[in-house]
């Protein structure tokens, strides 16, 4: 059977939506202990039946460039995901934009840009880890990767 390139690229969008609810449900623990994820890239993740890991299959070099990046995002770059969240909304923005086909790219990035304002505003109820899947949600739904086909 033949899925157009437009299915294609939504079904792509909506795996990589589960990947953001998942990096995000697993930023609220690393929260827990007063860390966050850092700098986070879709090399750094293993999509398994159990959920997302955390990768190792990096090369010494990008190990080293890794720890590079870690001291300068402790350094300098924490945001208010990093504070709030345990992820920075530069690392959910990068899965985002490294993965979604153009088509939904924009969808995608503007549901964490709303998820980051609405839960600065005084009037929300919701933590930011709810307000990131109520807006991809209202955007695509999210679907877990169908691993026996990859």
């Amino acid at each position: 059977m033949f899925f157009g390139k437009k299915y294609v690229e939504t079904y792509r969008s909506a795996n990589i939506a589960w990947v953001i609810n998942e990096v995000v449900a697993v930023a609220q623990i690393v929260r827990t202990s007063d860390r966050c994820m850092g700098e986070l890239s879709m090399r750094h993740l293993d999509i398994t039946d159990r959920g997302i890991l955390r990768s190792q299959k990096v090369s010494w070099l990008q190990n080293k460039i890794d720890e590079i990046t870690s001291f300068l995002h402790q350094k300098y770059l924490h945001d208010s995901g990093c504070v709030y969240l345990g992820v920075s909304k530069r690392s959910l923005i990068r899965l985002i934009r490294e993965s979604v086909p153009k088509f939904n790219r924009d969808l995608l990035v503007e549901a964490i840009e709303e998820s980051f304002i609405e839960s600065n505003s005084l009037n929300s109820n919701l933590s930011l880890r709810e307000l990131i899947e109520l807006h991809i949600g209202l955007r695509i739904s999210a679907l877990k990767p169908d691993l026996i086909n990859q």
